[in-house]
């Protein structure tokens, strides 16, 4: 009599077994794809808030007074002095070298580089020799910027002068670059509002 029942006393075991199994794995699923779900909606949200937000961007002119630049008007024209601190940074982007910010220097800078100039950059650090040479021997280069001059307005064509230390050798050349640029809408990524249409670098000083 007992003999005849412990077989099914067994399946009875097995079988609940199985179902605690299965019960505690749908469970399982369950949580996993609320915690999935719930981390696309804070995802969702987190994008939504940084479209919406707006950086604040101050303006200081040569007196030395500030005042808050609104990137929402469409018309508002960069100052001479901006211009010349937007050139400065971009060659110190673009001359300057270190294989650890390379990239994110490059794109910071092709950011405001309309597309045209951008292909031509691109093509020709690809291209360049001495940029390879340096890349393949992890060298640093570092800019400081000597003068700045404004030529021309409307559109901008300023000169920039610097300096290019190599970290290795410590040895300081003298260049100077032509920069081209025109007015463009002021954003998060270029807030000067200047957008560069042209680029003669490279250029040694004597």
């Amino acid at each position: 009599m007992n003999a005849s029942k412990e077989p099914l006393q067994r399946f009875k075991v097995f079988y609940g077994s199985s179902i605690l199994a299965l019960r505690v794995s749908a469970f399982a699923n369950l949580v996993l794809v609320a915690a999935v779900a719930l981390l696309v909606y804070n995802l969702h949200g987190t994008r939504a808030q940084m479209a919406a937000w707006k950086p604040l961007v101050i303006r200081v002119d040569q007196a030395g007074k500030a005042e808050p630049v609104d990137l929402t008007l469409a018309d508002d024209p960069p100052t001479e002095l901006e211009a010349k601190v937007f050139a400065a940074d971009y060659i110190n982007k673009i001359a300057s070298f270190d294989p650890h910010t390379l990239n994110r220097d490059l794109g910071l800078a092709l950011q405001c580089t309309d597309e045209a100039c951008a292909r031509q950059l691109l093509t020709h650090f690809q291209a360049d020799p001495e940029f390879k040479k340096l890349r393949d021997a992890g060298t640093v280069l570092s800019c400081r910027t000597n003068a700045v001059q404004i030529l021309r307005t409307n559109p901008w064509e300023i000169r920039v002068e610097y300096t290019l230390t190599n970290f290795a050798t410590s040895e300081p050349r003298a260049w100077y670059a032509l920069l081209s640029l025109r007015p463009a809408t002021r954003s998060f990524a270029n807030p000067f509002g200047l957008l560069v249409t042209g680029v003669r670098i490279n250029t040694t000083i004597h």
